[in-house]
């Protein structure tokens, strides 16, 4: 079965984070944040849906979805120079409401049960710059659950299957070391 073609949105968060010195060039770090993710999926033709319990077809490149999430990040960071390590570690994280989506200009924001992210866990790797107290991190995740609420379904409504779609995000922010 071939996946539909997902394009990334902007989302945003906000996260606390902890520095532990180990050595002088290892540091454990931990990050507990918030996240509203955003992406989108192709639809690959019209849409079947419902207007005033109507099925109605419309025309629609992208569906957008967003989920809220927590989530949990305990890093090792490694100084390459003063004020930039490089780091890796995981993360796990809860959505804790119903995944959204949103059909264009034809409905806003709804719940959508179908397709639904709790427990996520994952790699994260990044760069951290960071000057006295504040800093700047970038760093990328992959998830490694199989995230097998996903469900595939034709313009009929009729399951296609599951997916075995991954999460992954490429995060930056700012912030202040507690």
């Amino acid at each position: 079965m071939e996946l539909p073609v997902v394009k990334y949105r902007q989302g945003f968060g906000l996260s606390l984070r902890k520095r532990l010195p180990l050595t002088q060039s290892i540091n454990f770090n931990v990050n507990l944040g918030w996240n509203q993710n955003k992406t989108a999926l192709k639809t690959n033709g019209p849409l079947l849906v419902l207007i005033n319990n109507q099925p109605t077809y419309i025309q629609l490149d992208y569906i957008d979805y967003r989920f809220q999430q927590i989530y949990l990040l305990p890093t090792l960071s490694y100084s390459l120079f003063k004020g930039l390590e490089a780091e890796g570690g995981i993360y796990i994280s809860h959505a804790y409401e119903s995944m959204e989506y949103k059909l264009g200009t034809f409905a806003d924001w709804a719940n959508s049960p179908g397709f639904q992210q709790n427990w996520d866990y994952g790699l994260s790797g990044g760069l951290t710059f960071s000057i006295h107290s504040f800093y700047l991190r970038t760093a990328f995740q992959y998830g490694l659950k199989n995230q097998e609420e996903f469900s595939i379904t034709d313009a009929n409504g009729l399951s296609l299957g599951k997916s075995s779609l991954h999460y992954h995000y490429l995060t930056a922010g700012l912030g202040y070391y507690f």
